[in-house]
């Protein structure tokens, strides 16, 4: 079955159930949205850095409230354990509003 699909009826599942204790350790969730390698998390957290000018910190900060929600699967990094997309979701915030601003739009 397509992994579309499978994370379709996984989301419907979830909204029927209304349980979001696990989700994000499911692997049709996983499979979208949450497989983040450590590697690639490493690569996110060095352009976090680097181009957001964020602080270890403030990734800290999001990345606790965003994994105390849906159980994620964690990698260990040398400042904690967290959820790898965490660093994925934040960087491509970052792009999302660098370009908003870019548009001189009102935020």
């Amino acid at each position: 079955m397509d992994i579309y699909i499978n994370y379709s009826n996984y989301i419907k599942e979830i909204c029927d159930n209304n349980d979001l204790n696990n989700f994000k350790s499911n692997e049709n969730y996983i499979s979208i949205l949450e497989h983040t390698t450590k590697e690639l998390g490493e690569e996110y957290m060095k352009l976090l850095i680097n181009n957001a000018k964020l602080r270890v910190k403030e990734i800290v900060e999001f990345s606790l409230l965003n994994d105390k929600i849906g159980n994620p699967n964690k990698d260990n990094y040398f400042f904690g354990n967290f959820s790898s997309s965490n660093f994925r979701y934040l960087y491509h915030s970052f792009l999302i509003l660098t370009y908003l601003k870019k548009l001189n739009l009102q935020l």
